[in-house]
């Protein structure tokens, strides 16, 4: 469901922490929903949570999904983004910026789906990130 936070009051943490990039509404990873979405500014700066390499780059109507494979069957993916300054097969670290939140085609704000895979089936970062040292150096804050 998704959190909503009042304007006036001071900006939340980032959902996770190491969030991938700054977000005021947050919906939580769900059987139904298996990502975690986060609504933002378009533009705002987005960073991959784990060192890996670019597996691919697939163009879309309201923005790019950026897939990362982290290692041992770990695959991130990342959607919509714009000024994606990585090509596929390119080395990433954690905490580098990969792109920026493409605007939404229907709205003002823009969102950022961040979704997990490990050996193809759908995983939540947050339980992964009690796991692993998950953390965007760029992201910080």
């Amino acid at each position: 469901q998704w959190r909503r936070f009042h304007a006036d009051s001071p900006p939340p943490p980032r959902h996770p922490p190491s969030a991938p990039t700054e977000a005021r509404y947050v919906r939580n990873f769900e059987v139904q929903h298996p990502f975690i979405s986060y609504l933002t500014l378009p533009g705002s700066a987005v960073y991959t949570p784990l060192p890996g390499q670019v597996a691919a780059l697939l163009p879309g109507q309201s923005g790019a999904a950026l897939v990362m494979h982290h290692g041992q069957s770990l695959l991130s993916v990342m959607h919509p983004l714009q000024d994606i300054p990585v090509q596929t097969g390119e080395p990433i670290s954690a905490g580098q910026r990969i792109g920026h939140v493409a605007p939404s085609l229907e709205a003002q704000l823009g969102w950022l789906d961040w979704a997990m895979l490990m050996n193809g089936a759908s995983i939540d970062p947050d339980a992964l990130r009690a796991l692993l040292p998950i953390g965007a150096a760029g992201a910080a804050g």
